[in-house]
């Protein structure tokens, strides 16, 4: 086979760009320690076969691996995470979504740039993260519009997800769900930065619930308070801690979460069975119930702690719901996404491959597509 003359920078620069150590890679590719390093020292050149399998084992385009440099690297942006004080962990799929979250902005950046009238100008308000988080979601609670009434009559926590999550694009925020790796490991993400485009990226599945929602506001609160950034929900750093506390005061209003948590279980003893009543009454997650017990004083500190201690042993159920593909897509992309792409081809500022690039769905669903958009817009409100 005819070797391809490449340059072995951009052979280590590929590796890197998925997080993998030589060992990895070489295993990835079942090629032996001291073959991979005959490549990547430019001593050998791989066949053509060869470079097919790196691009594909990478997850990375061929053509980039013919360039003469490497290509710029993703832009990583602040990483809150402590990882239980570990080293944090650059998952590889953590490092693609961050890959495919960039070239989507910087097609909508252009789109914008193209027809300015197409995308709605973000409407997110800025606050100081010196305030106490629990004025700022009071505040950003009346902003929203949503009485606790009628977050309880909502019939279920994927049912809420999808409502807070149309209300946070309606401020001009994209929200994705994407497989990020595990998930003790990153909950999630979001990007705001001088290309105005706001994203928040939940780490998930095709499941949709009451975690989702916390994720979500937590996100949310990092961009408010312009600290957008990798998450994991911990209690070490500073600025998770403050977007933590956002999202439960948002979620679950003080006053009247201690009046219901009292009457749901009033000897304080917080077992099991009273945190599912009043995550369900809320629709939020039990760890999030838990962790606003001690927030509003209700619960010793360390309860949190515990509780996650003991689920975490536990065995999770997967919440997958039934989705047909059209309705697989725009739950993975969210309405504003998928609206404002199909309007742009309406419009005649993409043309279907330019479409097909921003969200990786086949032209013959875009019919399929802009039906699920109009459904949910009539459900939860219009999004642009």
């Amino acid at each position: 086979m005819v070797d391809v003359p490449v340059n072995k920078d951009v052979l280590i620069w590929a590796r890197k760009e998925r997080g993998l150590s030589e060992e990895e890679a070489a295993k990835r590719l079942k090629l032996s320690a001291e073959q991979l390093a005959a490549l990547e020292s430019g001593q050998k050149n791989p066949t053509l076969a060869l470079l097919d399998k790196i691009a594909n084992k990478y997850q990375i385009p061929f053509a980039s691996l013919l360039m003469p440099e490497p290509l710029p690297a993703v832009r990583r942006p602040v990483d809150f995470r402590t990882y239980e004080g570990k080293e944090v962990v650059w998952d590889e799929q953590l490092l693609i979504g961050l890959e495919v979250l960039n070239s989507q902005i910087e097609g909508f950046s252009e789109l914008i740039e193209h027809d300015p009238d197409l995308i709605q100008a973000p409407t997110l308000r800025s606050y100081d993260a010196k305030r106490p988080a629990k004025e700022v979601a009071a505040e950003e609670r009346k902003l929203f519009g949503i009485t606790l009434v009628e977050q309880k009559e909502w019939p279920s926590g994927a049912e809420a997800f999808r409502y807070w999550r149309h209300l946070v694009e309606r401020t001009g925020i994209f929200v994705q769900i994407m497989d990020l790796g595990p998930e003790n490991l990153c909950r999630g993400f979001a990007l705001y930065d001088e290309r105005s485009v706001p994203a928040i990226v939940i780490n998930g599945d095709d499941s949709e619930g009451p975690a989702r929602t916390f994720t979500l506001l937590h996100e949310y609160a990092h961009l408010i308070i312009r600290r957008p950034g990798i998450s994991d929900q911990n209690r070490k750093n500073e600025t998770e801690k403050w977007c933590n506390s956002f999202a439960a005061y948002f979620l679950m209003p003080e006053a009247e979460f201690k009046v219901d948590a009292l009457a749901i279980d009033g000897t304080k003893v917080w077992s099991d069975t009273a945190i599912r009543k009043i995550a369900e009454l809320y629709k939020v997650s039990m760890s999030a119930v838990a962790l606003h017990l001690e927030n509003v004083g209700l619960a010793k500190p360390g309860l949190y702690d515990q509780k996650l201690e003991e689920w975490r042993k536990r065995k999770k159920r997967k919440g997958f719901l039934l989705m047909d593909y059209a309705e697989r897509q725009v739950h993975r992309l969210g309405v504003r996404h998928v609206g404002i792409v199909m309007d742009a081809v309406d419009r005649r500022d993409l043309n279907a491959v330019e479409a097909f690039e921003l969200m990786d769905v086949d032209p013959k669903h875009f019919e399929e597509l802009k039906k699920q958009v109009d459904g949910r817009q009539k459900i939860y409100g219009g999004v642009r």
